[in-house]
Parts: structure tokens; C-alpha cells; sequence
């Protein structure tokens, strides 16, 4: 399915939604200067959240997004996930802190 016929698909909360994201990119941000240490920004990353994964869990997605916005994470590339996880671990991460488990 293309991008135009699922745009066309969106719920009106949903399009709500994309409005009031539209309007923060155009109206507010400018003046905020580009601070972001992500890419994609915080609210193109919502958007996009949103548009695959739905009102809810995009705008949480989102909400957690904007929370690891802060002095001591490095930021950088943190693509849109293609499926829903709250907490995602690195790929690198072990699962045990102890060697041998």
C-alpha cells in the first residue's frame, strides 16, 4: 500500500493529530532553534509513530521519545519501529550482567 492511499485511510483523530504535529513544526518550532540530538526529530519521529502504529501507542511511543531527550543520552539515528516494544534493548546488550549465564 503507498503512502497516498494510507494518509487516505487515517482516522479523524488521527488526522487531528497529524494537524496539531504540522502545526508545532511550522508555528513553534522555528523559533526553538534546532536543539534535537535525534534523527528523525522528536515530533516527525511521533508522527511517523503514529501513522504506522496508531494514535495511542504512537503518541506513547512518542511521549518516550521526548523523555530520552536529555543531557545525558547521545542521541542519533532512532528510526521509527516497524513493530510496537515500549522498552527496546540494543541489539548489543547481554541479557545477564554476570559472565556465564
Amino acid at each position: 500500500m503507498n503512502q497516498a492511499n494510507k494518509i487516505g485511510e487515517l482516522t479523524l483523530s488521527v488526522k487531528l493529530a497529524r494537524f496539531l504535529i504540522k502545526v508545532y513544526q511550522y508555528l513553534i518550532s522555528p523559533f526553538l532553534g534546532k536543539n534535537c540530538r535525534f534523527y528523525p526529530t522528536c515530533s516527525q519521529y511521533t508522527l511517523g509513530c503514529i501513522e504506522v502504529h496508531g494514535l495511542i501507542k504512537g503518541t506513547l511511543l512518542g511521549i518516550l521519545r521526548i523523555a530520552k531527550c536529555a543531557p545525558w543520552h547521545p542521541g542519533g539515528y532512532d528510526p521509527v519501529p516497524e513493530e510496537f516494544l515500549l522498552f527496546r534493548r540494543n541489539k548489543s546488550s547481554k541479557t545477564s550482567f554476570r559472565e556465564g549465564e
